[in-house]
């Protein structure tokens, strides 16, 4: 399992290409392919509005409010080469977010996490939950 932090306004991604088909899924590229987009948001909801249509734009094979179990519920899942949780977070409290994405890391449902937001919340996030 992989955690990924990534802000939307800085990544490298000068390895992608803007085929799909030569697109891997994996979470390194899919940030990429996130952070090479703009997205103009006043919340959460809008922020994953965004999300949804640059994966339809991009056809990538995506689930949105994924159930994990009856309390875990992730914003999207991009099945793949690897099944990458996408959370999105744009406000609350770090601790709590810390807590819910440990969680999410724990279901097999799911190989990767990304959590995607302001660079105040991705900067001050672990790349590394229990060993995952």
């Amino acid at each position: 399992m992989l955690l990924i932090k990534a802000s939307i306004s800085t990544f490298d991604f000068s390895f992608i290409d803007d085929s799909i088909e030569k697109l891997i899924m994996n979470i390194e590229k899919v940030a990429a392919l996130i952070a090479k987009h703009n997205f103009k948001y006043a919340n959460e909801k809008q922020l994953q509005e965004g999300l949804e249509e640059l994966f339809i734009q991009y056809a990538l094979p995506f689930r949105r409010e994924v159930r994990l179990s009856s309390s875990d519920i992730v914003d999207f899942v991009i099945d793949g080469d690897q099944r990458i949780g996408i959370e999105v977070k744009t406000g609350g409290g770090k601790n709590a977010l810390l807590r819910q994405i440990n969680r999410y890391v724990t279901h097999k449902e799911i190989d990767s996490i990304l959590v995607i937001g302001s660079p105040f919340w991705v900067n001050n996030l672990p790349t590394e939950l229990n060993g995952k």
